[in-house]
């Protein structure tokens, strides 16, 4: 069993929402079902948020006081990029959360759902690519 697992498996179940998300993503059915539509989204932030506290406590630490400095600056900037992400996503969710704001202008949610979303695919591919064989090498 690998270090990062857990980490993985966690980005499968948030894969999994935004596929079905994503399916969805078309102006008749955001303004009909735009509860259901952000019922799905809180069950994302909730597991992303829940992913990041995994990451701060499983992840970074080790990484963080590794021994090879590659291991130290490639998790650093990791760590850093995040934080750039964070206020983006914050700000998405602050204002797709509420189904009225969806209805209302849903070519807009459209839009910057699937920014978000390939944004979150590349930040998976790059951590299942780049980070996660440092923790399960150390």
């Amino acid at each position: 069993m690998a270090k990062t697992d857990h980490l993985r498996s966690q980005h499968d179940e948030m894969v999994k929402i935004v596929v079905d998300i994503s399916s969805k993503l078309n102006v008749d059915y955001c303004k009909s079902n735009a509860n259901d539509i952000t019922r799905q989204l809180a069950s994302l932030i909730g597991k992303l948020k829940i992913h990041l506290s995994s990451e701060d406590k499983v992840l970074y630490p080790p990484l963080l006081a590794h021994k090879d400095g590659k291991v130290k600056t490639t998790a650093e900037a990791f760590m850093k990029e995040m934080g750039g992400i964070a206020p983006a996503v914050e700000a998405y969710f602050g204002k797709w959360m509420m189904a009225s704001n969806v209805q209302k202008n849903p070519e807009e949610f459209i839009k910057e759902t699937k920014g978000l979303f390939d944004a979150l695919a590349k930040r998976i591919d790059k951590e299942h690519k780049d980070l996660y064989p440092l923790l399960d090498a150390a």
